[in-house]
């Protein structure tokens, strides 16, 4: 009976990181693509599970890039669409995203931000 129990835990625990893996995409289906010369950049905003800590909200990522020079066309909060671990204080993949020119991409770079292909991935297909 034990080893039933076993084999519906670890079947369960597949189902739900399989869904997880693909439903994370699925966050970023409305953001706008970018036009010539725009590029989407993130940032993980540090937020950790069970409120151990809040992740950076979204306006103070576009207002460091702001105040470094780079032109924030849109921001988005999102996820990087990875796994991770689920124990309280572990990071959760949380993400600041924005849409930039890409002229400004080597500042937004300097402050930790790198390019994300994620939110065109949809509208491509």
């Amino acid at each position: 009976m034990q080893k039933y129990m076993r084999v519906a835990s670890g079947i369960g625990m597949l189902l739900l990181g399989l869904l997880a893996w693909t439903a994370a995409p699925e966050a970023f289906a409305a953001a706008k693509k970018p036009s010539e010369g725009q590029v989407w950049v993130a940032r993980p905003d540090g937020e950790k599970s069970c409120g151990m800590e809040a992740g950076q909200p979204l306006e103070a990522a576009a207002e460091e890039l702001r105040r470094a020079g780079v032109t924030v066309l849109e921001s988005r909060k999102g996820n990087d669409g990875k796994m991770h671990i689920q124990v309280c204080g572990a990071l959760t993949g949380s993400l600041n995203a924005h849409l930039i020119a890409g002229k400004d991409l080597a500042r937004a770079r300097e402050l930790g931000f790198s390019e994300t292909q994620i939110f065109s991935k949809k509208e491509e297909k």
